[in-house]
């Protein structure tokens, strides 16, 4: 479905309100109206049209779910019940959804006439050029600790060694360089094949740049272009007879520059196919990979909070967490998360992303660290962050309910009993479309009643060590909660309806 299809559905759901029959066909046109022009957003634009549309279709399934744990979704298909259902998400002002529809269709004419469409992403030797064995750079700093434990790992020895007995051996052995795009993976190999050492002590240097596009038959072909022989054949078995015996009775070093995920693709039959050929060349030959890609666990809170701010998109059978632990193993595996330690359970992100991080998101999301960073927030901030009170009065936090774009909320310091209780209240009525929200309470006999105007809520945490007499009864009007973290509280009783 185009812009304009999914305009003119949204349109569509404006008018025809009154004249509709049942609620599931309600839903399913506002649904597929709203879901449908979320997909075609460019990340080029300003997220503030997505969000807007985002945070209707996220009430009408909030809704449709309160509805459905009440019993109600009989009385909710008749036409009576899909009027009253609209009314309570547009909250009487059909101009609300009359302003994404007038977005969508301006945005639908920008695609047009940028003659922009969907395609499958994939790499593109323009964005990201093809590589080879010569260095780029006439001067290289740094790197000499790596450097030389590469020439050990690879068993370069420190003098000339033509003595060397050759013997055969069936397999061969594989070293990889990992780390972040652009860290210089790419340079400290190229490196290591203008070492004098190791050109001594390799018979042959080959080299292919693979990108995401780990094909046999193709890498056959550049590998077999690397040591200088020309050939016309295209046939996959012409390719490998001709690859053995290139390799054959030589030890050789081959650089294979960066690999993608791709490579073990059907159990990795590819890099078995291509490895093949490789196996009769003589003891100490050596495969030299450059990758992003590393197998590391999961990080159970950042996936909860990616489910709460709706990122984790639901596909078959396979249960929701298991996709987000997924997204967040190929992070790591793609060097996007790096461990602390190796013996940490914590991650971090490499500089150079987090600068290009906060660059791309400075618009979205704000970190305060005193009192006067409350005076640069971004008019429509989706993420706020607040890491020191740095003189911060309650007062100050007061005005956070002007954002009404925030979706979420951390707060790690605590602030004073009969003050944050005000803040707190205000925070609950004001800021609706919260989906994270993590704070530090007070000693509190009780947590705000108002806590049941956050209905899209889907992750909060509550960062305290007191003791509390009851959760509000208005939590169970949480509809959209998955996750709620209290681990470090004591609560006094439970309420009846979560016993029940």
């Amino acid at each position: 479905m185009s812009w304009g299809s999914a305009a003119r559905g949204l349109q569509t759901a404006t008018g025809f309100v009154t004249g509709i029959n049942t609620g599931a066909e309600f839903f399913n046109c506002v649904s597929s109206a709203i879901s449908s022009a979320l997909s075609w957003i460019s990340i080029h634009q300003k997220p503030d049209n997505m969000l807007d549309a985002e945070d209707i279709i996220d009430e009408f399934n909030c809704y449709e779910l309160k509805a459905k744990i009440e019993g109600r979704m009989e009385e909710c298909q008749t036409s009576s019940g899909c009027q009253e259902s609209y009314a309570s998400v547009i909250q009487g002002s059909f101009n609300r959804v009359k302003e994404i529809q007038t977005k969508l269709d301006h945005l639908h004419i920008q695609f047009i006439d940028l003659g922009l469409q969907c395609a499958t992403q994939k790499f593109d030797k323009f964005v990201r050029p093809e590589t080879s064995s010569f260095l780029n750079e006439l001067e290289i700093f740094g790197r000499q600790k790596e450097d030389k434990m590469m020439l050990e790992l690879l068993g370069v020895p420190v003098q000339d060694n033509t003595g060397y007995k050759h013997k055969r051996s069936n397999r061969v052995e594989v070293l990889p360089i990992v780390g972040l795009g652009g860290v210089g993976k790419t340079t400290l190999a190229q490196k290591i094949c203008n070492n004098q050492r190791v050109k001594a002590h390799f018979d042959m240097i080959l080299w292919a740049c693979v990108s995401d596009d780990f094909n046999s038959k193709r890498l056959a072909k550049e590998v077999i272009q690397s040591s200088k022989i020309e050939t016309s054949f295209d046939n996959l078995d012409s390719l490998r007879s001709i690859l053995k015996d290139i390799v054959e009775s030589k030890r050789f070093l081959l650089v294979l520059d960066d690999i993608w995920d791709d490579v073990m693709v059907d159990g990795g039959q590819e890099w078995q196919r291509f490895c093949a050929p490789l196996s009769n060349a003589f003891q100490g030959s050596m495969i030299l990979i450059t990758t992003r890609l590393h197998k590391v666990a999961d990080k159970n809170t950042l996936v909860d909070i990616w489910l709460a701010e709706g990122f984790v998109e639901h596909t078959g059978s396979i249960p929701i967490v298991t996709i987000g632990q997924q997204y967040f193993e190929d992070l790591v595996s793609r060097s996007f998360f790096q461990k602390v330690s190796v013996s940490s359970d914590k991650y971090v992100i490499h500089d150079l992303m987090h600068d290009m991080a906060q660059l791309v998101s400075r618009d979205e999301c704000f970190i305060i660290r005193n009192v006067n960073d409350l005076r640069t927030i971004p008019p429509n901030v989706h993420h706020l962050s607040i890491f020191s009170k740095g003189n911060i009065r309650c007062h100050d936090l007061m005005g956070l309910c002007g954002y009404k774009k925030l979706r979420t909320l951390l707060c790690s310091k605590a602030y004073k009993q009969k003050e944050f209780v005000s803040v707190l209240s205000s925070w609950f009525k004001e800021l609706q479309h919260i989906r994270v929200l993590s704070y530090s309470l007070p000693m509190l006999e009780d947590i705000p009643e108002s806590i049941r105007n956050l209905k899209l809520v889907g992750y909060s945490c509550f960062l305290s060590q007191h003791t509390f007499r009851i959760l509000p009864s208005s939590f169970c009007c949480l509809y959209n909660l998955q996750t709620l973290d209290a681990s470090t509280c004591v609560f006094k009783a439970c309420l009846v309806t979560f016993e029940s």
